[in-house]
């Protein structure tokens, strides 16, 4: 198949999309995070990767959440401190567009929270990310519909890096997972564990940082994000 036919995913063909990406990628950084499973804690780790960038000192971040009333918009709203920018994504159709926009505004990087569902607009979305985080819960549920985020993005010739998310401290299956997951692509050393504190911090508008940057949910978030943050860097031609 020639590389003018169509994606054999969605949306615009694999030229297109590739033409795409390489305009994308010459000022403003995609961070996606992805994944196969409701509440794997997609809203979570793009809200404290937002907060964690600004603290990097990246000029300016924008968080775009593919559900105009989804719970990154949700938590956007009820903060009340500094915080990224937000925009509202709209149909496949309207990618393109979108991301285009963000970047003539000047913004350095736009992490994209997506829904749980692989359709067309995530698929578009895969394309153009120089970085796809895939949270994964320590369940043997969530663990094929990891993979196929991992596997969509590998095909479509995009970098990704799966989390191990919501894990019960001291619990054996999250070790297992993350063996699990690394047969299939790269793993986070860093591992997220399910905490009441996170649930406090997004009905709040905040971070964990925020709440109390002495807990051990604040060191996991800040040495997680240091990781990503330095796989993305690897993964663009220019600085953000």
């Amino acid at each position: 198949m020639s590389s003018d036919t169509a994606n054999p995913f969605h949306g615009l063909s694999h030229k297109e999309l590739m033409a795409l990406a390489e305009k994308i990628g010459t000022g403003m950084a995609v961070l996606t995070v992805a994944s196969g499973s409701e509440g794997a804690g997609k809203s979570t780790l793009a809200s404290h990767f937002a907060i964690q960038a600004q603290r990097a000192g990246v000029e300016s971040v924008v968080i775009a959440d593919t559900a105009a009333r989804g719970p990154l918009a949700a938590w956007w709203n009820r903060r009340t401190g500094p915080k990224p920018s937000m925009s509202s994504l709209g149909g496949a159709a309207q990618v393109p567009e979108a991301l285009g926009r963000l970047r003539e505004m000047k913004h350095k990087l736009c992490i994209v929270n997506t829904p749980h569902v692989m359709d067309d607009k995530v698929e578009q979305l895969l394309e153009v990310s120089d970085l796809v985080v895939i949270p994964c819960r320590p369940s043997r549920r969530d663990l094929p519909r990891a993979d196929q985020v991992a596997e969509v993005t590998h095909m479509l010739g995009r970098k990704s890096v799966f989390v191990v998310s919501a894990a019960t401290i001291g619990a054996r299956m999250s070790e297992a997972i993350a063996v699990e997951l690394a047969k299939h692509g790269t793993v986070s050393p860093v591992t997220i564990h399910r905490r009441r504190d996170f649930i406090e911090a997004m009905e709040q508008g905040k971070t964990v940082m925020e709440l109390d940057p002495r807990s051990d949910s604040a060191r996991e978030m800040e040495q997680l994000w240091s990781y990503i943050y330095e796989l993305l860097k690897k993964n663009i031609k220019f600085s953000i």
